[in-house]
């Protein structure tokens, strides 16, 4: 991702990338998602904590639960914020 920006004096400055702290400053663009994504996230959660310890968790489910941790990690590490801020810029 580019980070130099031009300033008004005609220099150029390096910035670092800003990560929103808090709920404010997140993109809009993607609230839906976000809900989406902790919805899933508890659906995930609840299935694993409800499941009989006696009884083993099927394989197809397991994978299919893994599979949404796996797609939540990649959520959460920022791939979606860098597709709003191009949409933001586009």
């Amino acid at each position: 991702m580019n980070n130099l920006m031009m300033k008004e004096d005609g220099g150029i400055v390096y910035a670092t990338q800003q990560v929103p702290a808090d709920r404010e400053q997140r993109s809009e663009a993607l609230a839906d998602v976000r809900l989406v994504c902790e919805s899933l996230q508890e659906l995930c959660a609840n299935i694993r904590k409800s499941w009989p310890e006696r009884y083993p968790m099927p394989e197809d489910l397991d994978a299919l639960l893994k599979f949404q941790d796996y797609a939540l990690a990649r959520v959460r590490a920022g791939s979606l914020r860098r597709v709003a801020i191009a949409c933001r810029e586009g």
